[in-house]
């Protein structure tokens, strides 16, 4: 169960609808959408088949698609939709809190010393390329490789050039960009500057799956022109990007208390070994906790967990008390017995080495100086349980953060796990992790768009509030009081929820986070990353 500590205020942030247009000649490609949708075509491998007489008069029984065939059948040149923004909060909403009576209307938002921001590159060429940034004294620095149609990008800052480059010569720019953040949504077209007649020619070339993902990055274009004016951010997921499918925590102002009962209680102490041996699915599924708690004589008997809102925009929760001293000890144990490698970074920003990205991450010690290992769920009951209540946090079913032989979610055809496992990273004292995002960019012929929804960090170590070094900020958070945005200190024990999409479908880019420099005389920082996908896990 849960309950929240007071009444929403009348002004909340809402989202909004507004109104796109998109080119009369790439209606198909909105059409093939409905296609695919009908048929269940989840890679949109039967683009190229065309509707049968059957499809096609389901697909009229649909309103929207029934109101996209009239506007093609009046050959008008735009066709006309509308979709769901994102509206940003008054800053003084913020603050609408009993104990914060004292701040009225006439606070201003903080101007941030983070001027950073997400930049996403997307290749419109049937050719793999590289993305290399140009850095300072002349040297270029390797980004990612970017396949055909697909993208990739980078947390920077206004100014910062990149070139597109060939696979065999980085040095080779066949095409210079300098990114602000207005134009940090980048589309490199090798036909662009062509005149039309030799554009249409070498759109010719291509066969029609080439075309196809073309077109739908033209459409996707088209539509982040509407979507930045009606939220005043860029479009940085895909066109038709839906709305996330799970639940999220409102946070209408700093210090909003949300209380969640959970029957997965603490281990209050450890289980005997041979108790804690290895899960396999089917004894996850057995497990009923709601009925009798697993393992019980080593557990406390009721947990209520209160998430305090430190952030509304981006959304980020802190949660006291998540895990016991005892799970505290557990994970610590697991990690130091674990062989552990050196962190790297994915192609778009996240730190994902289970995401599509994977054959493209890279190690930048610059950017993220920690050590890591990977614990699946299965390891033990202990994991197990922690999962269960994570689920619990995020209002999500448990079978979702595991794989199944069945899934009662009929809109998704898979029965694999929406959650990665459980990273556990090291920090040594002088390494950090620079601001990033945990989001990375899906495929193109995807058509659920995955993308990480939540992320759920556990602190596994503690460091003394008011130190330097160690916290976890969210520079781009918005407030009145801090130039530096928000900082959150470690207490083992405690977690921190945010999340890395907007409820409108779009990915945040104000999420992005970093990992303070541990400061010699800290020790060691360990904690635990949780990342949950929505709608399914690419």
């Amino acid at each position: 169960g849960t309950k929240n500590d007071d009444a929403l205020p009348s002004f909340v942030v809402k989202e909004k609808i507004f109104e796109f247009r998109i080119p009369l000649e790439l209606g198909h490609v909105l059409q093939s959408y409905y296609l695919a949708d009908l048929r269940r075509d989840d890679w949109h491998a039967l683009i190229t088949t065309p509707a049968t007489v059957e499809e096609e008069q389901q697909l009229e029984q649909d309103d929207s698609y029934s109101c996209l065939l009239q506007q093609i059948a009046a050959q008008t040149p735009y066709l006309t939709g509308q979709a769901l923004s994102h509206r940003e909060p008054y800053i003084a909403s913020l603050y609408h809190h009993p104990h914060r009576l004292a701040k009225e209307l006439s606070l201003k938002e903080s101007q941030l010393s983070y001027t950073g921001y997400a930049a996403k590159f997307v290749n419109l060429s049937p050719d793999t390329v590289q993305l290399i940034w140009n850095g300072p004294g002349g040297k270029d620095k390797f980004v990612a490789l970017i396949e055909p149609y697909e993208a990739a990008g980078t947390a920077t800052t206004p100014g910062q050039s990149f070139h597109i480059a060939p696979t065999y010569d980085k040095s080779h720019a066949i095409k210079r960009y300098t990114v602000t953040a207005d134009y940090a949504l980048v589309h490199y077209d090798p036909y662009e500057d062509l005149v039309l007649e030799d554009k249409q020619a070498k759109l010719r070339e291509l066969t029609l799956e080439q075309k196809w993902k073309y077109e739908s990055h033209l459409v996707n274009k088209a539509f982040s022109k509407y979507y930045i004016i009606a939220s005043g951010r860029l479009w940085l997921s895909h066109f038709p990007r839906r709305a996330p499918s799970h639940f999220m925590w409102f946070a209408s102002h700093f210090d909003q208390i949300f209380r969640v009962y959970t029957p997965h209680t603490h281990f209050t102490s450890l289980p005997p070994q041979e108790k804690l041996q290895s899960l396999v699915d089917g004894d996850m599924e057995n497990i009923k906790e709601q009925k009798e708690r697993h393992l019980k004589e080593y557990r406390s008997k009721e947990l209520t967990l209160e998430l305090k809102a430190v952030s509304c925009a981006p959304r980020v929760f802190e949660i006291r008390n998540f895990l016991s001293q005892v799970e505290v000890d557990y994970l610590l144990d697991v990690g130091s017995n674990s062989t552990l490698v050196e962190s790297s970074v994915s192609p778009g920003g996240g730190s994902s080495e289970t995401t599509a990205t994977t054959k493209k991450k890279r190690r930048d010690s610059n950017a993220r100086s920690s050590s890591n290992t990977w614990i699946p769920r299965s390891t033990s009951s202990i994991l197990d349980v922690i999962h269960r209540r994570a689920a619990d946090v995020l209002k999500i079913d448990e079978s979702f953060l595991r794989h199944h032989s069945t899934h009662d979610d009929l809109r998704y055809s898979t029965s694999h796990s929406i959650s990665e496992m459980v990273q556990l990273v090291r920090y040594k004292e002088t390494e950090q992790y620079k601001p990033h995002h945990d989001f990375t960019y899906s495929k193109i012929d995807s058509r659920y768009q995955p993308v990480r929804f939540a992320t759920l960090i556990l602190y596994l170590t503690s460091a003394k509030e008011g130190e330097e070094g160690g916290r976890t900020t969210f520079p781009r958070a918005m407030n009145a009081e801090f130039h530096d945005g928000i900082g959150i200190w470690p207490e083992a024990g405690k977690a921190v929820l945010f999340y890395n999409v907007l409820p409108d479908g779009n990915v945040d880019d104000w999420s992005v986070h970093g990992g303070e420099e541990v400061l010699n005389g800290q020790g060691e920082k360990w904690i635990a990353n949780l990342w949950v996908w929505d709608p399914v896990m690419d």
